[in-house]
């Protein structure tokens, strides 16, 4: 973890005014380098250079604004670093928020390739603290101002209809001018496509995904993305050999994803034989689906691209890049997704539903998966994760928990081994938190142990329910248990 201590002051009485802090010099460059070292290598949406140059000519007086992709980075950043003494926790929060505010504010007032990476980039720290409600709606606006720069356009359809007459819609868009400026907003565009996609997988109300599109322009590869201006100048975009673990990620979560999300939006009745047989079939058909890519993404990272082939590894390396982590636990809890409606829980047999024992065993495999994967990173990666690795180990979490509890199986230790990377996440991630606070509860509940006035809703062991159905009724559930430690807290100090 990187070791610069830095912290924003108030520049007057934040108490009274919510006033916003001064951003030095020496915070804007300390930032820009957390973010590189941190989080730049699962979330490469910034073209680094130019980022560092722009940063080295912000002066960091009060009467200089400051670049809005910086004040994103920073509100990222930020609640990672330590607190000033004279600055209260409830004072700096209260400042993020108001950041958050300023950001939000400022990019629906200007509609530039800059607004839609500090959206980006905030949707992070949104996903992160648990704001599940704010990042859906903060993700329309994404593909919103996305769609209202003509993205969609540039990579679907290489900008062929910019400005000139064409056989699809035309657009009174601009080329990019510069090869960072068109790589930077295909960037934008598949990470904002991505991120809804993954983040929604299995909510039978998000009817949006697009169908995949082949021909589109994927990004460039990283070791290439990290070159200056004037050598990415004359590289021919779309010639590289080995995809990038970016475009890796894009391609499973807006291509192969699709089939997922499809089947998942498809309503059955499971008290029908023959429907649920041919649900069944679709059901496999999918799943093949998805394992024959991970067959593929598995032989182009150990064999077909030597300078990625420490992203993926069978055995206990530390090295595995980010993207692969977040990959392999997306498709291991795709499966979950997929086949955990099939597993009957007892109490709903009498109404004619009928267990699949294939749904459990791929669902166990997949969570075994993730458990063997998750040992092998180490707690540094853990603890700067992308928080969507959170939602992943969750959903295989909730699956061990809810298992465990209907058949008696002894999956406990399986169920430890992935509150761990929680606990290591919730450093950063109030979202590990909460969720690692579930899991906690889940466990005492096994045992029979009393939990107190604040139980866990019924709605957590029905797997009828996806984790986004049911995480609003858990946040609440937290929000209530954390209420109740204060005042008996409070209670006890009197």
């Amino acid at each position: 973890m990187n070791e610069v201590a830095l912290a924003p002051e108030p520049s007057h009485d934040t108490q009274t005014t919510g006033a916003a802090f001064a951003f030095s010099e020496q915070d804007l460059a300390g930032y820009c380098a957390i973010w590189f070292q941190e989080y730049h290598s699962w979330f490469p949406i910034l073209h680094e250079p130019t980022i560092l140059e722009t940063c080295g000519q912000c002066p960091g007086r009060s009467d200089t604004p400051v670049p809005l992709v910086l004040k994103a980075i920073a509100a990222v950043v930020v609640p990672t670093q330590p607190r000033p003494q004279r600055v209260s926790a409830a004072q700096r929060q209260r400042w993020l928020l108001d950041l958050e505010d300023d950001i939000l504010s400022a990019a629906t007032h200007d509609l530039s390739l800059q607004s839609l990476q500090a959206l980006l980039i905030l949707s992070i720290r949104v996903f992160g603290t648990g704001r599940m409600a704010q990042f859906y709606n903060l993700m329309a606006l994404c593909k919103c101002v996305s769609t209202q720069l003509g993205l969609r356009d540039l990579v679907y359809y290489h900008c062929a209809n910019y400005g000139v007459p064409s056989a699809i819609p035309p657009r009174m868009l601009f080329i990019p001018f510069t090869v960072v400026e068109r790589e930077e907003k295909t960037r934008a565009f598949w990470a904002a496509e991505a991120l809804d996609s993954i983040s929604t997988l299995g909510a039978a109300w998000h009817l949006s995904v697009p169908r995949p599109e082949p021909a589109a322009t994927a990004p460039c590869d990283e070791e290439t993305w990290c070159f200056p201006e004037s050598v990415l100048a004359a590289y021919r975009f779309g010639d590289a050999e080995a995809p990038s673990p970016f475009s890796l990620f894009v391609s499973l979560a807006t291509s192969e994803l699709w089939h997922v999300h499809r089947f998942l939006q498809q309503s059955y009745d499971s008290k029908a034989a023959t429907d649920t047989e041919r649900r069944q079939a679709d059901c496999d058909a999918v799943y093949q689906h998805l394992m024959s890519w991970k067959a593929d993404f598995e032989r182009v990272l150990a064999v077909n691209a030597p300078p990625f082939v420490d992203l993926f590894s069978t055995g206990y390396y530390t090295d595995q890049h980010p993207n692969s982590i977040l990959i392999h636990c997306t498709i291991h809890s795709a499966v979950v997704s997929l086949y955990q409606r099939f597993i009957v829980l007892p109490d709903t047999t009498s109404y004619g539903g009928q267990s699949w024992a294939c749904a459990a065993d791929r669902c166990i495999a997949s969570c075994e998966s993730m458990v063997a994967l998750i040992r092998t990173v180490p707690d540094a990666t853990l603890e700067s994760i992308n928080p969507y690795v959170i939602f992943c180990v969750f959903i295989a979490a909730r699956f061990y928990a809810v298992h465990a509890r209907t058949t008696g199986s002894s999956t406990q230790d399986k169920l430890y081994l992935l509150i761990y990377p929680l606990t290591v996440a919730a450093k950063r991630w109030p979202l590990a938190r909460q969720l690692k606070a579930v899991l906690d509860t889940a466990v005492t509940e096994s045992r029979g142990e009393h939990v107190g006035d604040h139980p866990l809703p019924v709605e957590f062991y029905d797997l009828q329910y996806l984790l986004w159905d049911i995480h609003d009724a858990l946040r609440k559930w937290a929000q209530a248990k954390d209420q109740s430690l204060t005042h008996l807290e409070s209670a006890l100090t009197a």
